[in-house]
């Protein structure tokens, strides 16, 4: 056995070059030494470890203490199963030859690094399920930003999107902005929730109009005396004004005939102005004037400004809102108190009490006791007993619900004494409301799904799948594929962050065009659950999703003559399309022709993508070689070093990028990465940044082809895709990653390779459809369970009962 010192370049890049499979051919896990023949209880010690050594000993010696990828410290499969992230990227790194390194003098055959790597894949794989079922932990999680506006959209029926002004939020886990581990709270959002939740209120109740008449005794200093009040040069009468909605207030101050004169405003001490009495119509003098008055109690002062005496008869103040809401706000008002504006209950307290229980129980997501409803009710008494409209005492108790981390935070009851300490107990119907309902709206639980969590019914995985069919064909269910589609292809910031460079490429585009852009993964992605289609039209379809505009761009249909694009106008202006009202914004199916079907079907071809995976100035093979790998096979890639040097390709320049890109492959620091990317990069290099077919690039005819490390060739994104489904399979599991990652809120952890395994082979067994794919993850034991601590449990028996049907009575009231 041979250990020698570590090398420095070795260490590196096994520490940055962590990288999962590369495309290469799904083979059967088999033995190094006769796949034929039955493998020994101690294969791995006498034949895998042996040759591990050989090749990788110089760097990874247990013995040394500069060796921080202790791999082969295992002596047995135990030691694997005991670092199961470690052993997958031994697996990873064996196959996209990226170690040892290329100037080791001991490298393994192609032979030998297939049959180690998938002797490890195979282990790992095999003994996903020997640890029994893994729920993984629970953490109470922040309702992100989207979440936020969508929840209080459908609990309080309007539609403000307050949350655009929050601090954005971070991604974590796989790439989400719905992981609780980077969802954090800041004094700044706590502000902004207040005003949001001003905001929303006063969007969805209707208080009444201000209409507040003083009679002269009334004014500060108050008098007993009747009649009206005489205002000496200088002296000042005030009158305190209780607003409850920002508005423009008229103020009217009625004067006495004869003993009238100008009068000077202030609101809150500061001088509004001096107005003079207007004797118009023949109505007794008046001093008018409209201030906006934010929320909160104010003080008109009127003074006299004058050298003779004013007299007072009396003074009004009225907002100048609409006496009439609008239908939308009308419709919202009734939803939550149950009467229309203005109408009048006689059993004012009873009814607030009903409203609150009700609000409650919709925002907590969950049946609330009396004793929530207490003391929401001790601020709605607060409100009542200084005066407060009725309206107004159900806003204060609805801020104590919407500032409540019952509601700002998806938190669920500690899990019940259903099974042994460190076994995976199901989780209340409520719970589990609420996890379908963020998973595939990103909001709260609807009314069908609370009755069905009250009945206990919804734990009932036939019941789970008809929910599930009847969300995806709901409206709401376009958020799911905005957000998941959006950030799993990178494309979501297509139109804001990611978009041409202006200077160079404005004659080519329009704002228009860039949301279409960023629309199309969203579409096509809705038209993938809702038509229920196989998931290897991610990678392969004859069809694009598309609208006019869109269709135009890509060259796959003529515009009509009338809407010909206007190129030649001012610099600003960008790509329009004449009589813009009359082009289609409808996103549908559009059969492609078989000559575009290597073009443009699947995701390869969205124009979004393409951008996202290029430089604002050129297109990049590289990020687009990484962006397949990442996005599509789940390697993980690198930086680059920082030493690399940028790769500058001047715009009138007769060469390509692929040409320059030739000196990154020269250099060994660069070699490993850029074999791996680059191929699938040049097979994406007819299209443009903005995804359109091009034949040249700086006057040189594009060349496609491309050759793997392993040695398979092929040309154009019709041989990348023929590629890509060879490895349907380690496409699909990457893409079931991505969607438990999501529907969970949190990272992936060891324990979860069985739930993945059980979904892939789940998928596989339904079809292999779009719907299958969302079901088996709801239906998952991490979806609808929750371990009493985050070890995994130690029988294997509950994995089985997971898939079948939760107990009885699981459901009730969380704490």
């Amino acid at each position: 056995m041979r250990f020698a010192s570590s090398s420095a370049a070795a260490l590196r890049l096994l520490a940055t070059l962590l990288l999962p499979a590369l495309l290469c051919p799904m083979t059967a896990p088999a033995g190094p030494i006769d796949a034929a023949e039955p493998e020994s209880a101690t294969h791995y010690r006498d034949f895998v470890r042996p040759q591990l050594v050989e090749y990788c000993g110089d760097c990874h010696d247990p013995d040394d203490e500069k060796n921080h990828v202790d791999f082969l410290a295992a002596a047995s499969e135990q030691g694997i199963n005991e670092d199961r992230g470690l052993w997958k990227s031994v697996a990873e790194q064996l196959r996209n030859r990226t170690m040892p390194p290329a100037d080791s003098l001991f490298q393994p055959s192609e032979d030998e690094r297939r049959e180690l790597a998938d002797w490890v894949d195979g282990f790992l794989r095999n003994t996903a399920c020997d640890r029994g079922p893994y729920a993984g932990p629970v953490i109470a999680r922040r309702l992100n930003r989207q979440e936020y506006d969508d929840t209080l959209r459908d609990l309080l029926f309007v539609d403000l999107k307050p949350a655009q002004d929050f601090p954005a939020d971070g991604a974590g886990g796989e790439g989400f902005d719905n992981n609780a581990e980077t969802l954090f709270s800041s004094p700044i959002l706590l502000e902004r929730y207040l005003t949001a939740t001003s905001a929303v209120l006063d969007a969805a109740i209707v208080t009444p109009r201000l209409e507040r008449a003083f009679v002269p005794s009334e004014l500060l200093p108050e008098t007993a005396a009747a009649g009206p009040r005489t205002v000496a040069p200088g002296e000042t009468l005030t009158a305190p004004v209780t607003v409850y909605v920002e508005a423009d207030v008229a103020v009217t101050v009625k004067l006495v005939e004869g003993a009238a004169g100008p009068v000077a405003l202030r609101v809150d001490g500061v001088k509004v102005g001096t107005l003079p009495p207007d004797t118009a119509g023949g109505v007794p003098p008046r001093a008018r004037a409209v201030v906006r008055l934010s929320r909160g109690v104010h003080s008109l002062e009127l003074q006299n400004p004058g050298e003779t005496p004013l007299q007072i008869e009396g003074v009004t103040a009225w907002d100048e809102r609409p006496q009439t809401p609008s239908d939308a706000t009308a419709a919202a008002h009734e939803a939550l108190l149950g009467v229309a504006p203005g109408e009048r209950l006689k059993d004012l307290r009873p009814a607030a009490r009903s409203v609150l229980a009700r609000l409650a129980r919709r925002a907590f997501r969950r049946p609330v006791d009396s004793a929530e409803v207490d003391a929401l009710m001790t601020l709605y008494d607060r409100a009542a007993e200084r005066g407060d409209p009725w309206e107004e005492a159900i806003k204060l108790a609805a801020r104590g619900v919407l500032l409540s981390p019952r509601f700002l935070f998806r938190t669920e009851p500690p899990a019940p004494d259903q099974s042994a300490e460190g076994e995976p107990t199901w989780v209340d119907d409520h719970a589990l409301a609420s996890r379908l309902s963020y998973f595939l709206w990103g909001s709260m639980p609807d009314e069908r799904l609370f009755e069905l969590a009250e009945a206990g019914r919804l734990s009932d995985p036939a019941v789970l799948d008809e929910q599930v069919d009847r969300m995806l064909e709901d409206p709401k269910a376009s958020s799911f594929a905005e957000h998941f589609a959006g950030q799993w292809l990178g494309t979501r910031d297509v139109g804001g962050r990611i978009a041409p460079d202006a200077n160079r490429f404005r004659p080519i585009f329009s704002s228009e065009l860039l949301e279409d852009l960023n629309a199309q993964p969203r579409e096509w992605f809705l038209y993938l659950l809702r038509e229920d289609r196989p998931l290897r039209e991610i990678i392969a379809a004859d069809y694009v999703v598309l609208n006019d505009r869109l269709s135009w761009h890509y060259g796959l249909a003529e515009p009509p003559e009338k809407l010909r694009p206007d190129v030649g106008g001012s610099r600003d202006r960008g790509q329009k399309w004449m009589h813009e009202k009359e082009v289609d914004p409808t996103f549908r199916r559009f059969e492609l022709e078989e000559a575009d079907r290597d073009r443009r079907g699947g995701v390869l071809g969205l124009g979004g993508v393409l951008l996202a995976s290029s430089y604002s100035h050129r297109t990049s093979p590289v990020l687009r070689g990484a962006w397949v790998l990442e996005t599509l096979v789940g390697v993980k890639v690198p930086s680059p070093p920082a030493n690399v040097p940028e790769l500058k390709v001047g715009q009138n320049e007769k060469t390509t990028v692929r040409r320059k890109l030739a000196r990154h492959r020269e250099d060994p620091a660069c070699s490993a990465c850029h074999n791996l990317m680059d191929p699938l990069g040049f097979a994406l290099d007819n299209y443009d940044i903005m995804g359109r077919w091009r034949t040249e690039e700086g006057g040189v005819k594009i060349d496609a082809s491309a050759n793997l490390p392993s040695g398979e060739t092929f040309e154009g994104p019709g041989g990348l895709r023929e590629v890509l489904l060879q490895q349907e399979d380690r496409v699909l599991r990457h893409l079931t990653a991505k969607m438990l990652g999501y529907a969970l809120g949190r990272s992936l952890e060891d324990g979860d390779d069985c739930t993945i395994d059980r979904i892939v082979d789940e998928v596989q067994a339904e079809g292999g459809t779009a719907r299958s794919l969302v079901k088996a993850v709801a239906r998952s034991v991490p979806f609808r369970m929750v371990s009493r601590d985050a070890a995994p449990a130690p029988t294997a028996s509950l994995e089985a009962d997971a898939h079948e049907s939760a107990p009885a009575g699981t459901t009730g009231a969380n704490p």
